[in-house]
């Protein structure tokens, strides 16, 4: 009986512990997010006077409003969502149909295969090379050079070969013997089964392409086609050469570093929306895929 107490005040005691240490670890995370969000709705002279930390100062919207209140800024969001909704869904289709045979044992190429997915890993692509070879697709220039080229991820398809390789194969055989061919028995068997995996590629793949500044800026010319990422940073430069001119402080009430914090925060806020719809998923598919190779 006095074991079980002790070993009862070890557990509450480790739990206790455990609970502080997290909190303080998320209290560090969070503690930059206010302060910019704080520097993002304080007025243009309390942010060059440092008086602004963890709480806005002569609170203004003046620098949320620069930012959304632009219809160059709507078209970039239109963009970034077309991108981020059609870029993770045609990932996604195509990583399956990729990783899927992959975990099959009996498939004979599948070794060779994923040593070659492996090396890109290891090996990137020239920047030039890789240029004139999307230009020659007839990419440049064009809503699908943020699409298409990033349709599979090595790193997410090793993944996903993993999880299918754990799913039993009893369920499989059982469904053969029903009368099911390959294709029924991968999207009416094995895809309801990795719900939790899915959806923490799905994750990944979404925040990639949301946050896609590289391949924008080298193949996209169009300012109707330019992302919310490369938009940003138009406009934060926007605001410094306003500041310069005195603009910003006189009639705006912010400066450029207000505006900086806004920009941040307003490209990261609907990412930061998805993450609580995907948590039970995310933890789950993340550890499952990783347990067995």
């Amino acid at each position: 009986m006095k074991k079980l107490r002790i070993e009862s005040i070890s557990e509450r005691s480790y739990s206790v512990i455990n609970v502080g240490i997290l909190g303080v670890i998320a209290l560090v995370m969070i503690l930059p997010f206010v302060h910019v969000f704080s520097i993002s709705s304080s007025s243009g002279l309390a942010v060059d006077t440092g008086r602004v930390t963890f709480w806005p100062v002569d609170f203004t919207t003046a620098a949320w409003s620069y930012i959304v209140t632009n219809q160059r800024m709507l078209q970039s969001i239109w963009i970034n969502t077309v991108i981020t909704v059609g870029g993770t869904l045609n990932a996604m289709f195509f990583s399956i149909l990729f990783a899927y045979p992959l975990s099959k044992p009996y498939f004979r190429w599948g070794r060779w295969i994923m040593f070659l997915t492996v090396f890109t890993m290891v090996f990137r692509y020239p920047v030039i090379p890789y240029f004139l070879v999307v230009k020659g697709m007839g990419l440049f220039d064009n809503i699908w050079a943020m699409i298409i080229p990033s349709t599979i991820n090595a790193y997410h398809i090793i993944i996903m070969r993993t999880f299918f390789r754990q799913l039993p194969v009893e369920l499989e055989e059982a469904a053969a013997v029903e009368g099911a061919n390959d294709w029924q028995i991968l999207w009416r068997v094995t895809i309801p089964l990795s719900k939790p995996m899915l959806a923490t590629i799905g994750l990944f793949y979404a925040v990639i392409q949301w946050k896609r500044f590289f391949h924008p800026l080298l193949l996209i010319r169009s300012d109707y086609l330019i992302p919310l990422q490369l938009r940003l940073r138009e406009m934060i430069a926007g605001a410094g050469a306003l500041v310069e001119m005195g603009l910003l402080t006189t009639r705006q009430n912010f400066t450029s570093e207000s505006a900086k914090a806004a920009a941040v925060l307003f490209a990261t806020i609907p990412i930061l929306l998805v993450y609580p719809a995907l948590q039970k998923y995310f933890v789950k598919g993340a550890m499952l895929g990783s347990i067995k190779g």
